[in-house]
């Protein structure tokens, strides 16, 4: 039997049967689906066997869909993009614009090239009825999404998929983890729950059913429906239970219910772990008996309206950042920590390559490493020949980065902690690089997010010039040390102190301005993982933020730094503030 789908509320559609018959020939000829809207400009949006997409107007001219797309696409490929937002959903009804295409990005123009933000969409639609085939017409969509974005680098559409069992869903998620860089997740259908887990590492929970699609909006904690996200987490008996129901939206009800969640353990594998959720993903429910979705069916002398079976949606995924995960069993050990009188400390400065320095230091020497190192591709910042990330490809690069974090990792402490932040856009890929990290030895414990509200762009070393940026907690063991009296209770941290150092003109300040870790950025750090009197390492150490916070916090510290001029920053800075304290500059 022939069928329309309605996407319009009925009481504004006023069907004209000759005009619905002739749409009906259409159909039958050319064996397409067609979608009928109610728009101002045009009514149909028609969608063919070979993943044409066409719109009629009302009076049945063509022209071709999705203009807001191919806006969409020209303002990434083209237009310098410095902030970005991601909404809600691909369609989604706008007031009373069914077909208009909500803002799907939001960005702030900028002239200056550092300053473009790569922005990296993944879009994954999975649309199943209860036991039946899926909706042609969601399978031509998505055929026409494909087409549309094939040559837009920012944005991924993997292929349409239908999941008959939990195999095939498993593939695809793998597929989608090692696309896009999520490491595990957990997915609930209308019928059952599927843990994904392919990297065995990271647990995620999600997950809702949404009866009400709310023209295109999120329920948020409406008890007369179900709400958007439920979390559940796996038992000790391999169960899954459900632990709260969440709304989307990040508000307070909604952070005290996702804490709950971080007091559930998981048994895999005979160890305890806890779960971190890392990618929550909205599934909307949605039924064919409500006033915005029915299906006319033409019985050969009318068209009436019928209800169909129901369908689920998993949407585009969203991010939810939480606390810092306690996949391990860290060693609190400030809580047993008896005070002692203030011991001399120790601040040295080598002035060179960290890849010649580092293989100078003794083996498990290090209680804490924070660095940002330089991205790729970064300006000359004084002239240094051989500097990372100057000259060479992309592969070079992370050769001689992956050669630095092997030192790391070899100076590093059983307990120790290396706390790296690297650049997320570019040619190098962040996703890509961490299976490298870890394949040294490294455990990849926790990603804190770091939030600069302020958002100023500075020079490029050490390089934090995006709002959002990832630093990587990793490890060597499963026993390192983490304060649980310094635990935050969401992994965003918001750093609203984000400026270059200055001083009096006419000195080194004076000849150049450095972006610089914000100091309450390397306090937080400091006071989680590592504790009085032990040793900090920055290879990558820039005006010396790190060895500054080091010597308020009462830790020794080791610095690395290449340019002299830096150099000359980091003595005024740090040295000679304490008479009791060892304080040592050598030049290799």
């Amino acid at each position: 039997m022939n069928e329309i789908l309605v996407e319009s509320r009925i009481d504004h559609l006023k069907p004209n049967m000759k005009f619905l018959k002739s749409i009906q020939e259409i159909q039958l000829t050319s064996q397409t689906v067609i979608q009928l809207k109610v728009d101002g400009e045009f009514n149909l949006l028609v969608y063919d066997r070979n993943g044409e997409t066409f719109t009629l107007n009302k009076w049945g001219k063509k022209r071709r869909d999705f203009p807001a797309l191919n806006e969409f696409i020209n303002a990434l490929n083209q237009t310098p993009i410095q902030k970005a937002e991601f909404l809600c959903e691909l369609y989604a009804k706008t007031g009373d614009k069914p077909l208009k295409l909500p803002d799907f990005i939001r960005h702030v123009k900028s002239d200056n090239p550092e300053d473009h933000l790569k922005v990296h969409i993944g879009i994954w639609d999975w649309i199943k009825t209860d036991g039946h085939e899926v909706n042609q017409p969601y399978i031509w969509k998505y055929q026409e999404l494909q087409e549309i974005f094939k040559n837009c680098t920012h944005v991924s559409v993997l292929p349409f998929f239908q999941p008959n069992n939990h195999a095939e869903i498993q593939t695809l998620w793998q597929i989608y983890i090692e696309k896009l860089g999520y490491e595990g997740l957990v997915i609930r259908n209308n019928h059952e729950i599927f843990k994904l887990k392919p990297h065995g590492e990271v647990d995620a929970v999600i997950i809702g059913l949404n009866k009400e699609s709310g023209y295109g909006k999120r329920t948020l904690f409406d008890q007369k429906q179900v709400p958007s996200i439920k979390l559940a987490v796996m038992d000790e008996q391999g169960n899954f239970i459900e632990l709260c129901d969440c709304g989307s939206g990040l508000n307070e009800e909604l952070r005290k219910a996702l804490w709950k969640l971080m007091d559930y353990k998981v048994d895999e594998d005979h160890e305890t772990v806890y779960v971190k959720p890392i990618v929550v993903c909205q599934i909307e429910y949605m039924e064919t008996f409500s006033k915005e979705r029915r299906v006319l069916k033409f019985d050969g002398q009318k068209y009436m309206q019928v209800g169909t079976k129901q369908y689920v949606t998993l949407r585009h995924p969203r991010l939810i950042r939480f606390r810092p995960d306690k996949t391990a069993n860290p060693t609190d050990i400030r809580a047993n920590q008896i005070p002692n009188e203030a011991k001399p400390l120790s601040f040295t400065l080598y002035q060179g390559d960290c890849r010649k320095i580092l293989p100078m230091l003794k083996d498990e020497s290090i209680d804490l490493i924070i660095t940002s190192p330089p991205y790729y591709k970064v300006k000359e910042y004084g002239g240094i020949e051989g500097e990372i990330g100057v000259k060479g490809n992309v592969e070079q690069y992370q050769k001689d980065l992956l050669a630095v974090l092997k030192e790391c990792y070899r100076l590093l402490t059983p307990q120790g902690v290396l706390c790296l932040n690297l650049d997320k856009g570019g040619e190098f890929s962040v996703w890509d690089f961490i299976p490298q990290i870890k394949s040294i030895g490294f455990q990849l414990i926790d990603t804190i997010i770091w939030y600069d509200k302020t958002r100023r762009r500075e020079a490029g070393y050490p390089h934090l010039s995006h709002s959002f940026e990832p630093i990587f907690i990793l490890t060597k063991t499963k026993q390192f040390t983490m304060n649980k009296a310094s635990l935050h209770q969401n992994d965003v941290w918001e750093i609203s102190h984000y400026k270059g150092v200055s001083a009096e003109k006419g000195d080194a300040w004076d000849r150049m301005t450095i972006a610089t870790f914000p100091v309450k950025l390397v306090e937080q750090l400091m006071d989680l993982y590592s504790n009085p009197n032990d040793t900090v390492l920055d290879p990558f150490c820039g005006s010396g933020t790190v060895l500054d916070v080091a010597q308020r916090m009462e830790r020794n510290a080791i610095g690395i730094e290449i340019n002299p001029e830096f150099c000359e920053i980091i003595m005024q800075r740090v040295f000679d503030k304490n008479p009791n304290h060892k304080y040592e500059h050598i030049k290799i």
